[in-house]
């Protein structure tokens, strides 16, 4: 696998209320701002795209962003991002997991947020956890949906923030992974290491079983393609070959799961094993 290429980003206010967004490739102009021009944290990134985060609340040093819109027209109250602060706080304490800034995105669970997009991570800088939250509203007040052991999901993605801010794995921002198949798998596998650790530790995780199976099921669906101009103003997804493929087989999957269950890895490790299959 070669050495990722990362656009050099770069974000300016144009002074007529957008900002522009700019790298080497082009130049997008995002949406007005309101009159008050809302505050922004640049969240750059070591592999895929950085984020813009648009700060709505503060709460107790988390910056915090949601759209009402998105629920339907509901805000949620201090006390229900107080709750989600604390939580997060204390998973943090637990790690000695330390940043300057707190980035916390509200989400609609089951919403138009899609696999590329970046559940937590870090920013190059190792100055900035970012948590992508997903979340129901349940009378009225914010809530984890029962189909994510609350507990868990907090511990599952500070581990991700936890191992960019301690240098084991790069900070990543937004990707596709059927353009990037290959850290895809990466991350399957770094979640062996994880939920391994959150075991070891004695804290809510996914059963080796469980957590083999789902990663498996995942990365058998990706494909590598990418966008190409088929004529003038069309544009096509086009499958490539991918000879990694053929060697993600369940056999593999459930070594690799013993190999790193309860075990450090790094980015750099699993890029490795990944170059060695693909000889």
């Amino acid at each position: 696998m070669a050495g990722f290429q990362v656009p050099s980003y770069q974000w300016m206010h144009n002074g007529r209320g957008s900002i522009i967004i700019r790298n080497s490739l082009r130049v997008i102009e995002a949406e007005t701002l309101s009159e008050e021009l809302r505050r922004h944290i640049e969240i750059g990134v070591e592999v895929g795209k950085g984020l813009l985060f648009e700060i709505v609340q503060e709460v107790d040093g988390f910056s915090i962003c949601y759209h009402p819109e998105d629920f339907d027209g509901w805000k949620p109250s201090r006390s229900d991002l107080k709750w989600v602060v604390r939580r997060i706080r204390k998973v943090m304490k637990e790690f000695n997991i330390q940043a300057p800034h707190f980035a916390l995105d509200l989400v609609p669970f089951g919403g138009l947020h899609v696999l590329n997009d970046p559940a937590c991570c870090a920013d190059k800088r190792k100055e900035i956890i970012y948590l992508r939250l997903p979340i129901d509203v349940i009378d009225g007040h914010l809530g984890v949906p029962s189909e994510i052991h609350e507990d868990w999901i907090f511990y599952h993605e500070l581990m991700h923030a936890k191992d960019c801010l301690e240098g084991r794995f790069p900070s990543g921002g937004f990707i596709n992974p059927n353009e990037n198949p290959e850290l895809a798998v990466i991350t399957s596998l770094w979640h062996f290491s994880i939920e391994g650790r959150l075991e070891k530790n004695g804290k809510p995780h996914k059963s080796r079983q469980k957590v083999m199976e789902d990663e498996y099921f995942w990365t058998r669906t990706l494909e590598k393609s990418k966008m190409v101009e088929a004529e003038e103003g069309c544009w096509q997804r086009r499958i490539e070959p991918w000879p990694l493929k053929k060697f993600i087989t369940k056999r593999l999957f459930q070594k690799l799961c013993n190999r790193l269950w309860g075990k450090e890895t790094t980015f750099q490790e699993l890029q490795s094993w990944l170059n060695d299959l693909a000889k």
